[in-house]
C-alpha cells in the first residue's frame, strides 16, 4: 500500500515548515521556561537536548561493539 499524499513534493514542503515550526517553538521556549531542577545540571541551558544525543551516541557504539563481538563469519551455516 502505497501512500500517495506523501509523494507529493507540496506535502514533504508543507510537513517540513510544520516540523521546522515546532522545532523552533521548542527552541524559543527553553529561554522562557522555568526548570524545577533537582540537580544542578538539568538546570543549565540545552541539558536535556545534549544529554539525549550523548545517550543515543553511546546506545549506538554500544550496538556496534555488541555486533562486532556477536558477529559470526559468512560460511557460519555452510559448515
Amino acid at each position: 500500500m502505497k501512500i500517495k499524499w506523501l509523494g507529493k513534493s507540496k506535502e514533504i514542503r508543507r510537513l517540513l515548515i510544520i516540523f521546522y515550526s515546532f522545532l523552533f517553538l521548542l527552541f524559543f521556549i527553553e529561554f522562557f521556561v522555568h526548570k524545577h531542577a533537582e540537580l544542578f545540571l538539568e538546570g543549565l541551558l540545552f541539558f536535556f537536548p545534549i544529554y539525549g544525543i550523548f545517550s543515543c551516541i553511546l546506545v549506538f557504539g554500544a550496538a556496534i561493539i555488541v555486533s562486532k563481538i556477536l558477529k559470526r563469519n559468512s560460511d557460519y551455516y555452510e559448515r
